[in-house]
């Protein structure tokens, strides 16, 4: 927590004490740009024209099921400076590390 606070000032977690989050379920996920700068794309005539950044980060989001083989991914919404997105964890995934020992 003492970390949290130091990286993030201000900042509380909403997260539920005691619950895992690697288990199995579907969970809203928000993620915000650095000081909610608008860098994913600009709302033209009420569509959001998407940056090359904008880009990536819908073609990264998609492509999260081939890197975490027990993750699915439902409806998400690229907005300006965020994303939400719902991403279900099918089934419990053993210990992963980044290259392999």
């Amino acid at each position: 927590m003492e970390n949290e606070e130091r990286l993030h000032p201000g900042h509380h977690s909403i997260r539920l004490k005691g619950r895992d989050y690697s288990a199995p379920g579907i969970y809203f996920v928000t993620i915000c740009t650095h000081d909610r700068k608008c860098v994913f794309g600009a709302i033209a005539g009420g569509e959001l024209q998407f940056s090359l950044l904008g880009r990536i980060v819908g073609e990264s989001w998609v492509a999260v099921p081939q890197h975490f083989a027990h993750t699915s991914l439902h409806g998400f919404v690229i907005m300006p400076n965020h994303l939400h997105g719902l991403i279900e964890i099918v089934r419990q995934a053993g210990a992963q590390r980044a290259a392999p020992l």
